[in-house]
């Protein structure tokens, strides 16, 4: 504690490191939390298993779209593994309850849309990811800076704008593909018009789906009445007709359980 007053004290009596601190603490916190894709590659992996497709990525609220690669970490649930083995971005969440299947998943497009995105590629967007995450957590430190050299690698594609009007400008569906729209914890932070909005078009977009052409909604987000604390994880599935909801699961809001 005392090194941590001294050091403090030290920074706050620079002027410049002041104006420095006080301009960052000026926006709110862009965390992209690499370790909820231990929640949402489950359900790309029920996916897959449900429609035997590739599969096109839509993200709501990417930040910087870290997980728009999460087809290219090592993922590992209850014994089944999924993604790229040999990656150095690791996702293996405390799993209960049974595996998700063992699906194959190719990935054949992916695009995501951010009010403010954030480029990974620049070191100052990348020291401030990495100062959102508690320093006493050295898996998650790791795992986002693995995370952020992979999209460096692999520039996941963002747009800047409205996650309302970008969803019902781009959402559309391909034959031979199955179209998955997904969030983690960032739909709580849309307007209610915009939250409206969205699931209206998914229900239009996803009354013309068919078994060629599927629509997905995947979602980890703070919405169980029963317990709100704990985020669930929520697929709804249109492969003609109504769209099929199911509750997946329960996760940790940064993906430590699942």
């Amino acid at each position: 504690d005392a090194a941590l007053a001294a050091a403090l004290a030290g920074l706050f009596a620079d002027p410049a490191s002041d104006a420095a601190v006080a301009a960052f603490l000026d926006s709110p916190p862009q965390t992209n939390e690499v370790g909820r894709s231990g929640a949402l590659m489950p359900g790309l992996l029920c996916v897959a298993a449900a429609t035997r497709l590739p599969l096109a990525l839509n993200e709501l609220g990417a930040s910087a779209g870290l997980n728009l690669n999460m087809d290219r970490f090592a993922c590992l649930f209850g014994g089944v593994s999924a993604g790229d083995g040999t990656s150095a971005v690791i996702v293996r969440p405390h799993w209960q309850g049974p595996p998700p299947p063992a699906a194959a998943i190719t990935v054949v497009g992916r695009q995501g849309v951010d009010i403010a995105p954030l480029d990974a590629a620049d070191d100052a967007v990348a020291q401030r990811l990495m100062a959102f995450i508690w320093a006493d957590q050295p898996e998650r430190l790791a795992r986002t800076e693995a995370a952020i050299a992979l999209a460096r690698r692999y520039p996941p594609p963002l747009a800047r704008g409205d996650a309302a009007d970008w969803l019902e400008q781009t959402l559309a569906l391909a034959d031979g593909v199955a179209t998955i729209v997904y969030h983690s914890i960032a739909f709580q932070y849309f307007p209610p018009a915009a939250q409206a909005r969205i699931i209206a078009h998914l229900d239009a977009v996803g009354a013309t789906a068919t078994p060629q052409r599927p629509l997905a909604w995947l979602r980890l987000e703070m919405d169980d009445p029963v317990n709100p604390a704990q985020p669930a994880i929520r697929l709804r599935l249109w492969q003609g007709g109504a769209g099929q909801e199911r509750l997946l699961g329960h996760a940790h809001a940064h993906g430590t359980f699942v």
